[in-house]
């Protein structure tokens, strides 16, 4: 096996043309990612948000049901429309993949880095898996994200494209608001800054427009998340009081994910002290590689801190969550090469204090020098971590319902009446099933789950089985645990499991019930 130097360097003397090479990449990646989205199986938070765009009766309904998902509706509002063409979910996996596609171009195509590390990035954890396969609200704001840096060169001449993708981006989810604010901030930033005031004068029009579809992006995208959160029955309540343990979980995320190893377990304060100091070596490097770059860094220091700042007060989510500190990184990263060298800050350390403009500048030389190892660490760490989610999904289901819904479908059962439970698991059944199923938690006939209620002890949905079996007969009985519980008046047959799930909750039980 060649060493690594050597195959970066093949990788480099790939084809001069750009546009060549960017058809060599993108040729495998949309091999890879129709293959990967075809094979996944499609969990509740997928399916559920294609069941809600597509079933909710009426607009009002629709835009009601939204609400319950905590999320700005614009996915939903692409997905409403992909669905007056298809009832097939499999429609939405594609449309994602093309979205997918899309957004990997950009960076493949337009970003500024060498070859070999576009190639690391594109067959990371989040473009290759976490926001590929998984067909979600991210691969949008990422496409906004890579179009916003495609066009960022633009805004000496007009700041209108710019806005508008930062007002869609806004739209997507609520990080893709955080991160838009943050980059409107940044502008804001540069053009007051002192070289670019005399620019703006002529282009008031232009700035004003800008700033109004800007607003206008952000106070929509909060509008409807403050309607979600109203609606939520269960929520994560605010954190405003210090709390160390709290604070340390939440520096650790930018460990998890840059690096995605090694990662310290939350309840152990030792542990995540450890890490969140190696996570804040982490953003002192990239400091180091931005500090010539004002404005970039200005970026990725304050978008940083809104992530991690609503991780600590609201919610500190998983992967696919925190992942967004990674999309930071890289965003500064690619910014960065397109704005000018400063020296501004050093001037300013300068000013302060020579002892510490020398060690400054010791660790601005460190940094520099050791960029691509750096890079290269961070990158192959995604590599690895995107390697084996792929594949653990082409052969570990993400979801039993898929399976189950096959197993209903050959054996004929989907003819039955059908009673499943809990509600928000065994949407994912009803999606692939492409029927409703009476669900006990809401009372009701309906295939998706808009307001995610407590899940019902078995006593009580075993008392509402009793109750369809006496006016409906036998009837199939979908359970995302194994059944325990009985009635004297239920005669309650196991007919099949399907627990090869990696989400623990959607491993599905079928059971026959009827009266005795």
């Amino acid at each position: 096996m060649p060493p690594v130097p050597s195959i970066l360097q093949k990788i480099q003397r790939l084809p001069q043309d750009h546009q060549t090479f960017t058809g060599l990449v993108m040729l495998p990646y949309f091999v890879l990612i129709l293959v990967g989205t075809l094979n996944h199986a499609m969990w509740r938070d997928e399916i559920g948000t294609w069941l809600v765009s597509r079933d909710s009766p009426s607009l009002p309904e629709f835009f009601a049901n939204v609400q319950y998902g905590g999320h700005p509706a614009l996915w939903y509002l692409c997905l409403r429309l992909l669905s007056y063409l298809t009832p097939n979910p499999i429609a939405m996996q594609l449309f994602h993949g093309a979205i997918v596609t899309g957004m990997t171009y950009l960076f493949v195509r337009y970003s500024p880095f060498p070859r070999w590390q576009t190639l690391l990035f594109c067959a990371g954890y989040f473009p290759l898996y976490e926001y590929a396969v998984i067909s979600r609200n991210y691969s949008l704001e990422l496409l906004f994200l890579f179009g916003f840096c495609t066009l960022f060169p633009q805004r000496t001449r007009t700041y209108l494209p710019l806005s508008i993708l930062l007002a869609l981006m806004a739209n997507t989810h609520v990080y893709g608001l955080l991160i838009g604010f943050a980059l409107g901030i940044t502008l804001i930033v540069e053009g007051i800054s002192q070289h670019q005031r005399s620019r703006l004068k002529n282009r008031i029009g232009d700035v004003l427009g800008s700033l109004g579809i800007f607003g206008g992006g952000l106070a929509l995208s909060v509008l409807q998340l403050q309607a979600s959160a109203s609606t939520h029955v269960v929520a994560p309540s605010w954190l405003f009081q210090w709390d160390v343990a709290q604070l340390t979980k939440v520096l650790t995320r930018i460990w998890n994910a840059y690096i995605m190893v090694l990662v310290p377990k939350d309840q152990v304060l030792w542990e995540t002290s450890l890490f969140a100091l190696l996570a804040l070596v982490l953003v002192a490097f990239t400091v180091g590689l931005l500090i010539r770059q004002p404005i970039a860094l200005l970026f990725y220091l304050f978008s940083t801190t809104i992530l991690l700042s609503f991780m600590y007060v609201k919610y500190i989510g998983t992967i696919r969550h925190y992942g967004h500190l990674y999309v930071v990184w890289i965003t500064a990263l690619w910014l960065a090469a397109q704005i000018p060298d400063s020296e501004a800050i050093l001037q300013f350390f300068q000013r302060l204090s020579d002892r510490l403009f020398q060690c400054l500048q010791t660790w601005i030389s460190f940094t520099q020098r050791h960029r691509n190892r750096f890079l290269a660490l961070i990158l192959t760490v995604q590599l690895i971590a995107g390697a084996i989610a792929f594949i653990r999904d082409l052969t570990l289901p993400y979801s039993a319902g898929r399976e189950t819904a096959q197993f209903i479908q050959q054996q004929n059962l989907d003819q039955m009446f059908i009673v499943g439970s809990n509600d928000f698991a065994v949407t994912t059944v009803s999606g692939y099933l492409n029927r409703p199923i009476y669900y006990p938690e809401q009372q009701k006939l309906g295939t998706f789950s808009p307001d995610r209620p407590v899940p019902l002890p078995a006593p009580e949905v075993l008392r509402q089985v009793s109750e369809q079996v006496r006016q409906r007969g036998k009837i199939l009985l979908i359970l995302n645990y194994p059944l325990s519980d009985s009635r004297s008046d239920l005669q309650i047959t196991p007919i099949a499991q399907f627990t090869r799930s990696l989400i623990g909750s959607e491993q599905f039980y079928l059971y026959f019930a009827e009266a005795r």
